[in-house]
C-alpha cells in the first residue's frame, strides 16, 4: 500500500540556481550510498550509524534510508534534481526510522542542486548537503555462499520488527549446497540449492534434541526457520540479503 506525501514542509529551503545542465545520462542506473550528510556543515543526526540510499532510474528515483522507500518521477533541469508525485511505502517502523524517510521525502521534493563527477554525487538545498558515493564502488555485492548473514530485521507483510533485545540468528550458505546456522534458540542444518539466480530450494534438518529458547527469543526462532523452508527468493544489496519466504514473511540479514 503507498499513499501520497504532502507537499514540502517549511524547513528545506531552495540553495541558488544551479547551472544549465539539462539530462545528466550518466545518473541513470545506478544506486548511491550517502557518506556524509549535514546541515550547515554539522552532521544530520538522523543518519549518524544508518545507511541513505538513492536509486536512479530513467525518469525515476527511489530513496531508502531503513524503513520506507520514498521516490517519484525524477529528471534534472537546470542543474536541479527535479522530483514530482513522491510517493511512500506504508511499512511500520520505529519514530526515527519514520522522521528519517520525512526528511527524505521533503529533500527529494526541495528541488536540490545535483552535480555528479564519476562515482561521486552531491545534492544540495540550502544548509543540507548529502554527498554520496557509487554503490558498487564503495559496498561490492557479497557472495551468499561462504559469507556468514546475522539476522536484523524481520519483515511480516507491512510491519518491520527488529531483532528481540538479547536474540540472535545466523545463516551461512556453504558452495556445495549445505548450509548452517543459529535460529535464536537452537542450531540447525540444512540444504540450499539453486533454482536459478534469485532463488533456492532450502530444506532444514530437524533436532532430536532441541534446546528452550530464552524468553527474549521466543517465537523468533519460528519466524527465522518460517523463512528458510521451501523456496525462498534471494536479493542481495551490498553487504544486506534480503531472503523472502513462500509465507510472504522475509528477513532482512547483513554481512
Amino acid at each position: 500500500m503507498r499513499f501520497l506525501v504532502p507537499a514540502l514542509a517549511v524547513g528545506l529551503l531552495l540553495g541558488a540556481c544551479g547551472s544549465d545542465g539539462g539530462d545528466v545520462p550518466a545518473l541513470w542506473g545506478r544506486t548511491f550510498v550517502a557518506t556524509a550528510v549535514t546541515d550547515g556543515g554539522v552532521p544530520v543526526g538522523l543518519f549518524t550509524g544508518t545507511a541513505l540510499k538513492l536509486r536512479f532510474d530513467r525518469g525515476a528515483v527511489r530513496a531508502d534510508a531503513g524503513c520506507n522507500s520514498v521516490g517519484g518521477d525524477a529528471s534534472v533541469d537546470g542543474g536541479r534534481l527535479r522530483v514530482t508525485d513522491v510517493e511512500t511505502t506504508t511499512m511500520g517502523c520505529d519514530p526515527e526510522r519514520h522522521s528519517r524517510d520525512a526528511w527524505v521525502a521533503e529533500l527529494l521534493q526541495a528541488g536540490p542542486e545535483l552535480s555528479l563527477g564519476g562515482d561521486e554525487l552531491v545534492l544540495r538545498s540550502g544548509r543540507i548537503e548529502v554527498r554520496l558515493v557509487d554503490e558498487k564502488v564503495l559496498v561490492p555485492d557479497r557472495a551468499l555462499r561462504g559469507t556468514r548473514w546475522t539476522v536484523e530485521t524481520v519483515i511480516d507483510g507491512d510491519v518491520a520488527r527488529s531483532v528481540p533485545a538479547g536474540a540472535t540468528a545466523h545463516v551461512t550458505f556453504q558452495p556445495d549446497g549445505s548450509m548452517a546456522g543459529f535460529d535464536g534458540c537452537n542450531d540447525f542444518a540444512g540444504k540450499a540449492t539453486d533454482l536459478g539466480p534469485d532463488r533456492l530450494m532450502v530444506t532444514l534438518i530437524g533436532h532430536d534434541m532441541p534446546v528452550a529458547c530464552a524468553p527474549a527469543a521466543e517465537g523468533f526462532d519460528a519466524e527465522v526457520r518460517s523463512v528458510l523452508s521451501g523456496p525462498v527468493g534471494v536479493a542481495i544489496d551490498g553487504t544486506l540479503l534480503t531472503l523472502a519466504g513462500p509465507g510472504g514473511r522475509r528477513l532482512l540479514l547483513r554481512a
